[in-house]
């Protein structure tokens, strides 16, 4: 009877956790997938929209600890060449931390490479 009672009690929690794994369904867009979703801004480390890339709807005040989604060696600061604004609303790059140094905007559903002043000195951004 007691290993009948354990049985019930495993089966009972792989059956929610298989629940929660399977959920309702439903699309959702992930950050840092390496996948430029409606919503989020994407940084690519190459011209053209190639090579390593950021994709997020976050503000980042530096860029100096972040990772490109694709390339965990990789540090986005000081690396992005080309950009996608697939945010409703305007985003706008510093070549400085903390919003600082020379401000550049991209305006929402802009795509296109970063010119000689933002080409490889982003390091920080926000919406």
């Amino acid at each position: 009877m007691r290993n009948l009672r354990k049985a019930q009690v495993w089966l009972t929690g792989a059956l929610a956790a298989g629940a929660l794994i399977a959920g309702t369904g439903t699309a959702q867009a992930w950050y840092w997938d390496g996948k430029v979703d409606v919503g989020e801004f994407g940084g690519y480390s190459g011209f053209l929209s190639t090579g390593s890339v950021i994709d997020t709807p976050y503000n980042y005040p530096t860029l100096a600890n972040e990772y490109y989604a694709n390339s965990y060696s990789l540090i986005v600061d000081n690396t992005i060449s080309s950009y996608w604004n697939r945010h409703s609303g305007t985003w706008n790059v510093y070549t400085g931390y903390n919003y600082s140094g020379v401000h550049g905007w991209l305006p929402s559903g802009h795509r296109g490479d970063a010119s000689s002043t933002f080409n490889n000195k982003i390091s920080s951004m926000r919406k």
